[in-house]
């Protein structure tokens, strides 16, 4: 008994032991990852503060040249500020106003006044995308200042932090504003069916496509490019598998397009942005000490905490601009209205969420909400800014693109691009008949508004697959970890510009020769509509209870009764019902 007593606290001392010893590891292990995310914040901060030296310093040298030009202080402060603002683009602190206009300003709105004045010449003849026209002009360009040796300054290494930048600070909220503040309730709930098919079953067909495929092409496959781990592989995918909800729609409303097709294309490229920018988040951001409990965790808080944050910014905005609307003015709706897009846009940013997805569902609120509470006058015009502001953003990004394809990337990789078209191509074949095959099948056996999807309206949606400037920030976005991010950066490129041309170049062309059958617009659903439909039951019964809620707070019956007035003021032929303006319309 005594040595089995003696052998059992042996045993028990080894243990606590070996679990000592596993405790001391793990502090360890504790102890140098956080030293080493010290170290890292040591390093981010010692270089904020070259960065703010580097600026004082050029503030310090360009008041002493202010000094010797007899200017004034304010001159003199006015050029320091310039160049903070320089630095934080990525522009040299040495390098004044007249160099960026030269190098920067100057190029791209020339090639902005081009691209108008050719697309209003050929829209006689045909009907070409803007997009197409950005990307060949931006890229003639591009050819002729590396033919010349005149691009000294559009160098990868400055025109990319600039280009991320701009597109996802100016373009992009601008853009998902506007896909919500103009979202048609009524088509878009009549083909909710598709739409989610599309948009979330065909993000992630396309994105495990898409990775599988750079896999089974890389290193350790057939050495077409040399991106070979898993990760990188499901991030480029991910990235690249995120549609252009904007670039198409103006040429489908020209020519008439089958609402629902319209719908589709739309709505597939306003659901899977956001699903293929979480994934993206989650593989760009995963970090060795982090499980894949936690890091799915924080991807999932950064889409979901986006989608809440939208509407409560939605939801406060719009109970202000109840407050002040009485003694507003058209101007000052208008103002109210863009300026909230990017208000959503960096308060998202500066909260670590997606300023894409929380902008999306703010204007998706406002765009409800705030219709009652404008004029008809400032609602007009708030709809036109915000689309032509969207699209002028939209022909930025492309001609952008175009420029930076004329670009030597150091490391790009050419077939890679042209591999990763093909794989575009492919997931895109995958994603399409699949989908609508089910998609006619629900219709016929539950029933739909609008015709089935034929094979002609397939074609077509495989061919409305554009990528345009989420790709491009995703990829630009790409941290240290990434070992192939130029070529990550190049293919995408590719992508962008052969979609652009191709499949976007030849649409006018899909859709004479294919006959895609012009139905009847679908009706607006007017806020008063909206707030008169009772749901038997579902999902509809409680979204008509928050609908009701949200009315009672943001609108109010006697604000609904002023609007349907001012709606009945607004018949053009006497002796009619009041017809409710189609948004944007003048």
């Amino acid at each position: 008994a005594n040595a089995a007593a003696t052998a059992a606290a042996e045993v028990n001392s080894a243990v606590d032991r070996e679990e000592e010893e596993e405790r001391i590891k793990k502090n360890a292990a504790r102890l140098e990852a956080e030293q080493g995310r010290e170290a890292k914040d040591r390093e981010e901060d010692e270089r904020t503060k070259e960065l703010a030296a580097a600026a004082d310093a050029a503030a310090v040298e360009t008041s002493q040249v202010l000094a010797t030009q007899d200017k004034s202080p304010t001159d003199e402060a006015a050029h320091s500020g310039l160049d903070a603002v320089l630095v934080l683009m990525g522009i040299s602190p040495t390098d004044d106003v007249r160099k960026a206009a030269e190098h920067i300003v100057l190029p791209i709105s020339v090639l902005v006044i081009l691209v108008v004045c050719v697309t209003n010449m050929l829209r006689a003849r045909t009907n070409i995308p803007e997009c197409f026209v950005a990307i060949i002009l931006a890229a003639v360009f591009g050819g002729i200042l590396q033919h010349y040796d005149l691009s000294d300054k559009l160098t990868p290494e400055e025109l990319s932090p600039l280009v991320a930048k701009v597109i996802a600070l100016v373009n992009l909220p601008v853009i998902m504003f506007k896909c919500g503040w103009t979202l048609r309730l009524k088509c878009a709930f009549s083909n909710i069916g598709p739409v989610v098919g599309y948009g979330v079953v065909g993000c992630f067909v396309s994105i495990v496509a898409v990775g599988t495929m750079i896999l089974l092409t890389g290193p350790s496959g057939t050495n077409w490019h040399p991106i070979g781990s898993a990760r990188e592989a499901f991030a480029v995918a991910a990235l690249i598998s995120a549609t252009d909800p904007v670039a198409l729609r103006p040429l489908f409303t020209k020519l008439s397009i089958d609402p629902k097709l319209d719908m589709i294309v739309f709505g597939e490229g306003v659901l899977n942005s956001p699903l293929c920018i979480a994934v993206f988040w989650l593989l760009n951001n995963a970090r060795s000490d982090r499980g894949v409990a936690q890091g799915t965790f924080r991807a999932l808080w950064y889409l979901v905490g986006s989608v809440i944050l939208g509407p409560v910014l939605g939801v406060v905005l719009t109970w202000i601009y109840r407050a002040i609307r009485q003694h507003s003015l058209v101007v000052v709706e208008v103002v109210y209205v863009f300026v909230s897009c990017y208000l959503s846009y960096s308060l998202a940013e500066v909260l670590s969420l997606s300023g894409i997805i929380t902008t999306m569902c703010t204007a998706c609120l406002m765009g409800i909400y705030m219709r009652p509470l404008m004029t008809l006058e400032g609602y007009t015009s708030a709809t036109s800014s915000v689309r032509a502001a969207a699209s002028l953003a939209d022909t930025l990004i492309f001609i952008m693109v175009g420029l930076m394809v004329t670009l030597k990337y150091e490391g790009a990789n050419m077939v890679f691009g042209w591999a990763l078209v093909l794989f575009c191509a492919v997931s895109r074949l995958l994603v399409v008949y699949p989908l609508t095959s089910a998609a006619n099948f629900v219709a016929r056996h539950v029933g739909a508004v609008g015709p089935e999807l034929t094979s002609a309206h397939q074609v077509l949606i495989w061919a409305s697959g554009l990528r345009g400037g989420i790709p491009l920030v995703l990829a630009l976005e790409l941290n240290g970890w990434a070992k192939n991010r130029q070529v990550a950066v190049g293919g995408t490129l590719t992508v962008i510009m052969f979609m652009a041309l191709i499949p976007g170049g030849l649409m006018h062309f899909l859709v004479t020769d294919q006959r895609i059958v012009k139905h009847a617009v679908y009706e607006m659903l007017t806020y008063e509509q909206l707030t008169k439909i009772r749901p038997a039951a579902g999902v509809g019964k409680y979204l008509q209870r928050i609908h009701a809620s949200l009315h009672t707070l943001l609108v109010g019956d006697d604000c609904l009764r002023l609007h349907v007035q001012r709606i009945a003021k607004t018949t053009q032929r006497p002796g009619t019902a009041p017809l409710e303006p189609r948004p944007g319309a003048v």
